[in-house]
């Protein structure tokens, strides 16, 4: 399974929101991001509707062996 262009983001996707925000914060993943001496940082905006997609692709291919 080649999942290139839904990391690279060269498949389209839906635009990401304050949801994928708040779902990248309850991760755990924003409270590693961002400088020593300034505030946590949000997630580039492709980026969790990639890693959801990219995640429902595993669970469907894993059902499939």
């Amino acid at each position: 399974m080649d999942l290139t262009d839904r990391l690279l983001g060269t498949e389209p996707l839906a635009t990401a929101d304050a949801a994928a925000d708040a779902r990248w914060a309850a991760s755990g993943a924003m409270a590693l991001t961002g400088r020593a001496d300034g505030p946590p940082l949000g997630p580039p905006r492709p980026l969790v509707p990639r890693l959801l997609d990219v995640g429902r692709q595993i669970a469907t291919d894993s059902t499939a062996l």
